[in-house]
């Protein structure tokens, strides 16, 4: 191409999210260079789509395994398209185990433009070894968190903390009309974007969310949805539910008083609007023993990512098998009976403002660095 380009990955819903605002902002800062990847509806009319992001979106081991044949066609195919259009940087927007293995292959295979991570692997969490590995391949690793710098000093690796994107998204939100009565509090579940993570998790929020209305009948339920197709609410309950937009989420989180949702950036959106959450992550055996085994969760004192910032519980955790219906409603019980509990948990959110926030909007953060690298 005579054309100077730049290549960005953003193979999941909240990467695609971060592309889209990273692209308009590049493209005011690069108006002369073409942006191409592999994104998301965010992103997708932004720039010019090699892949769309749905062809990458698979959770757990069992999953990979069914989409592997797929997964690796499109490796090869994103590898040979920046090989052969060689860009002047390749941008990978967060999915590190994949843009490890992608820089990797792209140096060996002699590509010599610049490289950037933007969001860091949880290297504090385990594979520490990932920060040497990430300064072989790597120019520049621009993290969310504030603490993740410090990981990776004793690399060569130049690594910066920008602040979490989600904080401008929540800053620039558009209100949104929801039905929902002024009077009454809000019970509201995040189930997850992907049809697999909805089946796992939604039926037993739901269940913990009945058994929660029983013992408080004024509640509101309202769900959070993707898309209206992947959520099968049983019809007994579906009259009382209040069916939410994906765009609408940030104002049933300012409306919401308790909150059930799948582990995740949901999980840290909720905190920033203060709503003290059950987080909750329904794991096949066969992945749980993965997790317990090779990745040796169980010896992380936290799996939500607002806990492991705080470094303490703010939110409620239901995560190690078995999970159930009860298990979940007494946790949110406790927030409900006590009003000394749900306090100190909206403390710990206001709390966790600090690790998120960066001095400057994240976004042109992020542009000034990935410029001052080309």
């Amino acid at each position: 191409m005579s054309k100077e380009n730049i290549f960005i990955c953003a193979g999941e819903t909240s990467a695609d999210l971060y592309a889209a605002m990273l692209l308009v902002e590049l493209q005011k800062t690069l108006p002369d260079v073409h942006f191409w990847g592999v994104g998301g509806p965010s992103s997708r009319g932004l720039m010019e789509c090699l892949i769309p992001m749905e062809q990458f979106q698979v959770m757990g081991l069992s999953d990979v395994l069914k989409a592997l044949p797929r997964l690796i066609s499109n490796f090869y195919k994103i590898t040979r398209s920046i090989l052969e259009r060689s860009p002047k940087m390749v941008i990978i927007i967060d999915q590190p185990s994949f843009g490890i293995k992608l820089a990797r292959h792209l140096r060996k295979k002699g590509y010599t433009g610049k490289i950037v991570q933007f969001v860091a692997p949880t290297v504090w969490a385990w594979k520490k070894n990932r920060a040497d590995e990430m300064a072989k391949y790597f120019d520049l690793l621009l993290t969310l968190f504030d603490f993740e710098p410090a990981y990776f000093a004793h690399t060569t690796l130049k690594s910066v903390f920008v602040g979490h994107p989600i904080t401008e998204l929540i800053a620039h939100d558009n209100s949104h009309s929801l039905f929902l009565d002024p009077d009454r509090p809000v019970l509201s579940i995040f189930p997850g974007s992907r049809p697999a993570e909805i089946k796992r998790n939604l039926a037993k929020q739901l269940e913990a969310a009945k058994l929660f209305c029983k013992k408080f009948p004024t509640t509101q339920i309202a769900v959070s949805v993707a898309s209206h197709d992947a959520v099968d609410i049983p019809q007994g309950l579906l009259p009382s539910i209040i069916v939410v937009p994906f765009n609408a989420r940030y104002e049933l989180m300012k409306k919401s008083h308790l909150a059930l949702a799948k582990s995740g950036t949901v999980t840290l959106e909720l905190a920033l609007h203060q709503v003290p959450t059950v987080v909750t992550y329904e794991l096949s055996y066969l992945n749980y023993l993965m997790a317990k085994y090779i990745m040796k969760v169980e010896s992380m004192p936290f799996f939500c990512i607002v806990n492991i910032l705080c470094g303490k519980k703010v939110f409620a955790e239901c995560i190690k098998p078995p999970v159930t219906s009860q298990m979940i409603y007494e946790r949110l019980e406790v927030w409900q009976n006590s009003p000394q509990s749900y306090q100190q948990c909206v403390d710990g959110c206001i709390e966790l403002k600090k690790h998120v926030m960066g001095t400057l909007s994240p976004i042109k953060t992020c542009v000034k660095e990935l410029c001052e690298l080309l």
